[in-house]
């Protein structure tokens, strides 16, 4: 039993026609025929009932056509993993992350990355989360690493990490006693950060203006600031 036999055989079966089959199949009748009646002597069985005006599938046709469709499903599938495979072979990705923290959170799962797919050339693009955002809208990258949470009206997210936060302040500073703080309690502090475009602004807007709850922010020690 042959491949092309189950789908010249399926595609009979769904035109109910031998001509319209071999239309649609871009074969000669004849060699469709031949096909058909070799699958039957083969499975000694008969698949067509061809006394009546019209052409139907006999009691045996109708199983051996559940067990053909499923069998072309498992090969299409095979071809799509093996085309899939085949794909990540060559080519570039192109990766947006963060700045500082993206290359040492990350090194590991790239190192592994191109030791799995050495034929393929990874390029990393170190920006903040709002603009790795806006290059995948733009298809200018492939995959992107950003701080939680995104629109997921436009993204397909999935979360790789999750990391505590820690605040850094003087020890005479209100809050120094607290175990924990919220960020809409540093509302009106000072903070020393990054040059704007670099840091991800998202989780402190929403927590800052919205009252939300969040984790311990990351911060650096300075007189004048937290």
């Amino acid at each position: 039993m042959e491949y092309l036999q189950l789908r010249y055989f399926a595609e009979v079966a769904r035109l109910q026609s031998f001509s319209k089959a071999a239309e649609a199949l871009h074969i000669a009748q004849p060699s469709l025929s031949r096909a058909i009646k070799s699958l039957e002597n083969e499975l000694g069985v008969v698949l067509f009932d061809r006394t009546t005006r019209y052409m139907r599938l006999t009691d045996d046709g109708e199983i051996v056509l559940r067990h053909a469709t499923a069998a072309l499903s498992m090969i299409r599938d095979l071809v799509t993993t093996l085309n899939e495979g085949r794909q990540l072979q060559s080519g570039e990705l192109l990766l947006g992350l963060p700045p500082v923290i993206g290359a040492s959170i990350f090194a590991g799962i790239i190192a592994g990355f191109r030791s799995e797919y050495p034929g393929i050339r990874l390029r990393l693009v170190e920006e903040g989360g709002k603009i790795v955002e806006r290059l995948l809208i733009e298809s200018k990258l492939d995959v992107g690493i950003v701080v939680l949470p995104v629109d997921e009206k436009q993204f397909e997210s999935l979360t790789l990490t999750e990391r505590r936060l820690s605040l850094v302040l003087k020890a005479d500073h209100p809050l120094a006693s607290n175990d924990s703080v919220r960020l809409s309690e540093l509302r009106g502090e000072s903070f020393i950060m990054f040059k704007k475009r670099l840091l991800s602004l998202r989780s402190r807007e929403r927590s800052l203006h919205r009252g939300k709850d969040s984790s311990l922010i990351s911060l650096t020690r300075a007189p004048n600031g937290i």
